[in-house]
């Protein structure tokens, strides 16, 4: 008589982990009360018997954004990432997002308990640059992970990441052509970030290529609770140390909006006598006077493309979470002008 096979369920579940039905049910369900170790027992026989809670019906993927910033207020670029999150979720009822911000010590520990109490199954993790050292933990506890903006990928991490490198090459291009040679660049932070490494060294091999290029043209990002702030006091440094300056290079928009100030006040009128980059595109860029040239990165794109990857994932249509770089694209505004012959 041929054995009946069987059925696989929480039971066989509980039965194969060794551990009751409602231990199961609390890893199934995101509960706080389990230790890592056990929980990641019960995942690997999950993910064995290829076992689902919701066998039949469509799964709801309870995905937690952490937000990382070292300051309360939200950038307009983060809320442009989180809108593209919000329209996927919008238009996708197999998603619940639950949105995490993170103002203090990078915890890895906290961050898991964070996870657990709000129930999430993956986390997407945006301006993660602080969060670095919290990553392994994470990947140990066994939760997927999607990062924006922080290319980072392994086991069960992947990233969305834009093209920085393109982008600060094209905006050099387009200085180099319009005759600039003397052009400064306000980094938005330091070099533990990847983007901010990919930047700088874009913008120096362009300058080298010409064979010019000097050390205090770069001026080291200042923290401040807004980026318009850092962008003022980081060209007010430029300005005052370096007058012969015809071009300055932006980290992002916001900072050359108070780029924007500190040329108004040093009387160098954009772009007659100093020309300026943003970069990300965000929505004010156009709005400025004169309007921003900017490298516009698709925010959110990456929002939506992150959602979509964990959903994905998680509805188990993919067996992996990607790592993609999407493009960059040079917006060419009226704050960019060419260089007088004699200011060559």
């Amino acid at each position: 008589m041929t054995r009946r096979k069987k059925e696989i369920s929480i039971h066989l579940v509980a039965e194969r982990a060794g551990v009751s039905v409602a231990t199961v049910s609390r890893v199934v369900n995101n509960r706080t009360d389990v230790s890592e170790t056990l929980r990641r027992r019960i995942r690997t026989v999950i993910s064995e018997l290829n076992f689902s809670p919701n066998k039949g019906t469509e799964r709801v993927s309870h995905i937690g954004v952490i937000v990382s910033t070292e300051f309360p207020a939200l950038p307009e670029y983060t809320s442009q990432i989180i809108n593209g999150m919000t329209g996927y979720a919008k238009t996708h009822h197999s998603v619940e997002m639950s949105i995490i911000m993170d103002c203090g010590e990078v915890d890895g520990q906290a961050l898991i308990r964070l996870s657990r109490t709000r129930r999430c199954d993956v986390l997407c993790l945006v301006m993660a640059d602080r969060l670095l050292p919290a990553l392994p933990m994470l990947e140990r506890a066994g939760i997927p992970i999607m990062l924006i903006n922080t290319p980072v990928q392994s086991g069960r991490m992947g990233y969305v990441n834009n093209d920085s490198n393109r982008g600060i090459r094209e905006a050099m291009e387009l200085l180099l052509q319009k005759g600039h040679r003397r052009i400064g660049f306000l980094p938005v932070g330091d070099d533990s970030s990847d983007n901010c490494r990919q930047r700088l060294s874009e913008y120096r091999d362009a300058l080298l290529e010409i064979g010019g290029g000097k050390p205090e043209w770069v001026i080291p990002h200042i923290p401040t609770v807004h980026a318009q702030e850092a962008g003022y006091r980081q060209a007010v440094k430029l300005l005052t140390a370096s007058p012969e300056i015809t071009a300055i290079l932006c980290g992002n928009d916001e900072m050359a909006m108070g780029c924007y100030r500190a040329c108004y006040e040093f009387g160098r009128r954009i772009p007659d006598d100093v020309s300026i980059i943003g970069f990300d595109d965000l929505p004010f860029a156009g709005y400025l006077a004169p309007p921003l040239t900017t490298v516009r990165q698709p925010l959110s794109e990456m929002g939506r493309k992150a959602l979509y990857y964990l959903d994905e994932y998680l509805q188990r249509n993919r067996s992996n979470l990607p790592g993609e770089i999407l493009p960059t694209e040079l917006i060419i505004r009226q704050s960019v002008g060419t260089v007088n012959q004699e200011k060559r």
